[in-house]
């Protein structure tokens, strides 16, 4: 009886919206407190403001059913300041399309264009709460990721709306059968603030041009800087 509404559910949302979009807010770890003994005062006033504007970031997330795209939301509120720069490149400034069909990830930044294949296995649970009233079941991936010189693996935890049937998320996430409306990494939380939901299709393109692999791209940025 549960998968026959599931069912009815799924084919009432996918037949009738074929776009949406959703602004997500940035939820930060509690910030540690700054030793003023230490450094100067202007310093101190400097980070305050950094982590200041990193709380105010928005992202967003466009698709229709076969292509998404994501990037920073930009404010007319945020100014063009110091802080406000540096707060962006702890974010970075890239777009990110996902086509559902072909499994791929295009990341556009600056004029690079790097290609990456989805083939990440969820793992998804019964467990559940609701985001802005929707109800969201968690799954959770491993990545690995390099700090330091060393290879290290952290586990992205992810909470999707199988009642709005669209395969997409915030960042680099993405396949999971219902939309993602949260993602944490250990220690930042994009978290669904709006969600608006289309009738009419929202077109976009992907952009086209020679493509570069993720492996490519890191090794372009390490010759780059000398490492």
């Amino acid at each position: 009886m549960k998968n026959i509404i599931f069912f009815l559910i799924f084919n009432f949302v996918n037949n009738s919206f074929n776009s949406g979009e959703v602004i997500y807010k940035i939820i930060l770890p509690e910030a540690k407190e700054i030793d003023e003994s230490k450094y100067p005062k202007h310093i101190i006033d400097q980070v305050k403001k950094i982590n200041e504007e990193r709380s105010r970031f928005e992202f967003i997330l466009t698709f229709n059913k076969n292509i998404s795209k994501y990037k920073n939301k930009e404010s007319l509120n945020q100014s063009e300041n110091n802080e406000y720069k540096i707060a962006l490149n702890t974010f970075g400034s890239e777009e990110i399309y996902y086509n559902s069909s072909e499994k791929i990830f295009i990341k556009k930044k600056s004029s690079e264009l790097i290609r990456s294949n989805n083939t990440v296995n969820w793992k998804t649970y019964n467990e559940s709460k609701k985001i802005q009233s929707f109800l969201v079941y968690k799954a959770t991936k491993e990545v690995k990721y390099s700090s330091r010189g060393k290879e290290k693996k952290k586990t992205i935890i992810a909470w999707y709306c199988p009642e709005i049937p669209f395969n997409f998320g915030p960042l680099d996430n993405a396949g999971l059968p219902g939309l993602i409306l949260e993602i944490n990494d250990g220690e930042i939380s994009y978290v669904a603030n709006k969600i608006k939901l289309n009738k009419t299709k929202t077109n976009f393109v992907i952009p086209k041009g020679k493509t570069i692999s993720e492996e490519e791209y890191l090794k372009k940025i390490r010759e780059q800087s000398g490492y």
